[in-house]
């Protein structure tokens, strides 16, 4: 293996791309007039980048005939590796091309839950079915670092506090439920007061869930201390409320018909989380991130069942 020192001796190699863009022209056209043309600049530029480059390398490429050029053995060379090599350049631009119309690419996106985004997806996939998706779930603070390493270009998050490195779009807002077993003693209610919940055996949401933060900041308002007992994942929490565990927290949106469960509002007081659309300012201006927030500023706040 090369030490470091070793390695700096070697330096970058690197060939005048003008220059060779001229070769290429003239080997293709077989004439500097053709391929001042083609390349839509003077004859004489043609002429001096041609120069140039043989004598940058000492050597000769094309015989300068009376009419037009021929190559030289070299030359027949040269033009074999400019052919692929531009040939590749034919290829990229066409990738970017095709990615500037959406006609190709890849948008990776986020979500607190599968949920929370379907729609936005399914919309902006109607618009560019020619566009691969790929989604990762988790929760609004994991989601967050994953925009901010570029893991992710977009994603819907649970109300973002004000960040100057973020675009965001208001999206959703969703109303904080409890959940308890049907043999649990508030099993027949239908509202409970957050005082009701001092000293009751909470099942609680994991770190970063937004669902875990507002409902914690809304009982510290009140001065309300649940007993909590277990942290679980969104997807255990129906099923560790339906053991009889304690009693489960949810959104809204989570709500899934399990015959198991009561499910319990908060009467006199708002408790909700609010779900944003987000991405990074500086990549605001990326195509397929343009299209898909643009598409999210279409739906509005106040867009129901889909929150966190």
């Amino acid at each position: 293996m090369l030490r470091f020192s070793q390695q700096m001796s070697f330096a970058m190699r690197y060939i005048n791309f003008n220059q060779l863009r001229s070769f290429h022209a003239v080997a293709e056209t077989g004439n500097v007039t053709e391929a001042a043309r083609l390349l839509s600049i003077s004859q004489p530029t043609v002429t001096t980048q041609l120069k140039s480059l043989e004598q940058d390398y000492g050597v000769e490429l094309v015989h300068r005939l009376s009419r037009g050029v021929r190559l030289t053995a070299l030359g027949r060379s040269l033009h074999g590796l400019t052919l692929r090599l531009f040939g590749l350049e034919d290829e990229a631009l066409e990738l970017l091309d095709f990615a500037r119309d959406l006609e190709a690419g890849h948008l990776a996106a986020g979500a607190v839950g599968p949920l929370f985004i379907m729609d936005l997806l399914g919309t902006f996939s109607g618009h560019h079915p020619k566009i691969t998706i790929s989604l990762k779930t988790g929760n609004t603070e994991d989601l967050l670092q994953d925009l901010l390493d570029y893991r992710i270009d977009v994603a819907v998050l649970g109300n973002v506090a004000h960040d100057p490195r973020l675009i965001t779009v208001p999206y959703s807002r969703q109303a904080v439920v409890l959940l308890v077993g049907k043999s649990h003693a508030w099993g027949g209610r239908r509202q409970v007061r957050l005082e009701d919940l001092q000293g009751q055996p909470m099942i609680q949401r994991e770190p970063g869930s937004e669902t875990r933060r507002v409902l914690q900041a809304a009982l510290a308002q009140r001065g309300v201390e649940p007993r909590v007992i277990m942290e679980v994942d969104r997807d255990s929490v129906h099923e560790a409320a339906a053991a009889g565990l304690g009693i489960g927290i949810v959104s809204e949106a989570e709500l899934r018909p399990d015959a198991r469960l009561q499910t319990l509002r908060f009467r006199g007081a708002d408790v909700h989380t609010r779900a944003d659309v987000a991405c990074l300012e500086e990549r605001e201006s990326v195509r397929l991130i343009t299209a898909f927030m643009q598409i999210a500023r279409g739906g509005g706040a106040n867009r129901g069942g889909r929150s966190i």
